[in-house]
């Protein structure tokens, strides 16, 4: 399934270097698409991406999965600088609590995910680790 997006304006233009744009440093623009829920969700673009996409296939990320894998996402925060990224901490059901931080780049009319400093939070204090590594990870991606 395919959710149809709308893009809106750019808003920086940055230099990157991640596994999933390329293999070199790759000038890139932020930008954000607004999905049918109204949220707007920040992505990564390269800039000499020719491609027009009349719909953008979200699928593959947190909030489209969640549901599906019965998770529960109980927080999520925009880090705009250096380069949009967010923090995630996200509830398993009946299971561990997970607390990432997640890029989103377009790639031939899809949203891709990265994903890193991943942690998973299983004991009894499951809650109050994920909470504090939450704001750990707010706290420094925020100051850098």
């Amino acid at each position: 399934m395919r959710n149809a997006l709308r893009f809106g304006r750019t808003l920086a233009l940055i230099g990157i270097a991640v596994c999933g744009m390329a293999q070199a440093q790759e000038t890139a623009f932020v930008d954000f698409l607004q999905g049918a829920d109204g949220r707007l969700l920040f992505i990564i673009k390269p800039t000499n991406d020719p491609i027009t996409c009349p719909e953008i296939d979200t699928d593959a990320i947190t909030a489209s999965l969640a549901t599906k894998l019965g998770q529960t996402i109980l927080a999520d925060s925009l880090i705009e600088k250096p380069s949009a990224s967010y923090v995630y901490w996200i509830s398993n059901k009946n299971g561990p609590h997970q607390v990432f931080v997640a890029q989103f780049f377009l790639r031939s009319c899809a949203i891709k995910e990265e994903r890193s400093e991943e942690k998973s939070f299983e004991s009894a204090l499951k809650f109050k680790q994920a909470w504090q590594y939450y704001n750990e990870l707010l706290r420094r991606h925020s100051t850098e």
